[in-house]
């Protein structure tokens, strides 16, 4: 819950403007990152679960999965 929470305060942070949601799935070894704005615009994120794991255990910062 609390990097999903992070994620959230990230998009407030760089798109004060914009309402979003957000949300986290999980398929295998695949992680997605779902932003949805009020406006209807979707973006998916995926990631291996591996790059989720280094953010949640602070040996990376959370803007690399971003990139």
């Amino acid at each position: 819950m609390g990097i999903l929470s992070y994620f959230g305060e990230i998009i407030k942070t760089k798109h004060p403007d914009i309402q979003a949601s957000v949300k986290i799935e999980q398929d295998g070894n695949f992680v997605r990152l779902h932003i949805e704005t009020e406006d209807g615009t979707k973006e998916i994120i995926e990631k291996t679960l591996e790059d989720y794991t280094l953010v949640v255990s602070n040996q990376a910062p959370i803007e690399t999965l971003f990139e």
